[in-house]
């Protein structure tokens, strides 16, 4: 059964939502929004399904996604925002995702101001006493096991270096490894569950479910922390 052909209003949709986004990065090689409702239904906001396709995004100097895929259904948003191309969302919503980054990508994200700047202060527990730390160094291999090898260098508050290797695997989670299905992020109105990754050809895939709650937007953001526990390091405060 073949799909439908957008109508006149979803068309108009489409293109503004695709110029919206397209306003808020530096390039994107391809982008196509597809967007389902009619007439009567968007006037009270109602948006049957929304679906994002792109292909090689350049948010910044430091993010680039290779592709990433957005989908989520039964929609309510505010209509006047969203013929400007703007998806506002007035209801608890759920999407999912599958977002595709080369092995250079992360690197290079990983090396950007912003995440050694958040990586500079962290708590860990090393021969079992907590002391503070600081990454000077992080990078991400991607070996023909299809788990990811992230290598870290520490300088904890003694003035020591430690090196920490973590292997992340798509199942397991035991013997120094973690399980990247495992984690669960929620900041303010955003919550991101990991639900699996797949390694091939030097490009990690990651599918995600993300939920947002508008009620919660205005709230204080909780302290974003996770806690990795491989060996005899505790790495605390991944914020």
């Amino acid at each position: 059964m073949s799909e439908r052909e957008p109508g006149l209003v979803e068309q108009a949709l489409n293109k503004a939502v695709e110029d919206g986004l397209s306003a808020q990065v530096q390039h994107v090689e391809e982008l196509q929004v597809h967007v389902e409702t009619d007439p009567l239904q968007l006037l009270g906001g109602g948006v049957e399904t929304v679906s994002v396709q792109s292909r090689g995004v350049v948010v910044n100097e430091d993010l680039r996604v290779q592709e990433m895929e957005l989908h989520t259904e039964s929609v309510v948003v505010n209509p006047l925002s969203a013929l400007f191309g703007k998806i506002e969302l007035r209801q608890s919503t759920d999407i999912t995702s599958r977002v595709v980054m080369t092995e250079q990508d992360i690197n290079r994200l990983l090396d950007s101001p912003y995440i050694r700047g958040n990586l500079q202060d962290l708590r860990v527990q090393a021969s079992g006493q907590v002391t503070g730390a600081a990454v000077q160094q992080m990078e991400l291999f991607m070996p023909q096991s299809g788990n990811l090898v992230l290598d870290l260098h520490l300088q904890l508050q003694s003035g020591q270096t430690e090196r920490f290797v973590l292997t992340i695997t798509p199942c397991g989670g035991r013997d120094g490894k973690v399980q990247l299905g495992g984690i669960h992020i929620k900041l303010g109105a955003v919550s991101l569950r990991v639900c699996g990754f797949e390694v091939s050809e030097e490009k990690l895939t990651v599918l995600t479910e993300i939920g947002f709650d508008p009620s919660e937007q205005d709230l204080p953001a909780p302290d974003p922390r996770m806690t990795i526990h491989t060996g005899s390091l505790i790495l605390g405060s991944l914020e």
